[in-house]
């Protein structure tokens, strides 16, 4: 559905997250021979994810889904740290600002 580029997290890694119709987001991370390796599924979604976003420095993501809930997942430990309720239909659209 989309995928979202990390910037250099503070462990140095070069991340990638996809967006996923099984309500599912996953985390890839960039290996040094230049393959991409799944390193986590975040799962908490209940239908599509819809929208994923890094913040500026990597350190969390935020993924938006067709339940109308809004997740902050800590992109290192892949935890979900804050699950935003209350958005009226699916959240397509995520950004944390500069």
């Amino acid at each position: 559905l989309c995928s979202v580029f990390a910037p250099v997290a503070r462990s140095g890694a070069k991340r990638l997250a996809t967006a996923s119709a099984d309500g599912t987001c996953g985390v890839w991370e960039l290996g040094g021979e230049g393959t991409w390796r799944l390193v986590g599924r975040l799962r908490g979604h209940q239908g599509k994810v819809l929208a994923v976003d890094f913040s500026p420095d990597g350190t969390w993501l935020a993924t938006g889904g067709q339940d109308g809930d809004v997740r902050v997942w800590d992109a290192q430990r892949l935890l979900c740290a804050r699950t935003l309720r209350g958005h009226i239909g699916g959240v397509a659209s995520v950004a944390f600002g500069s």
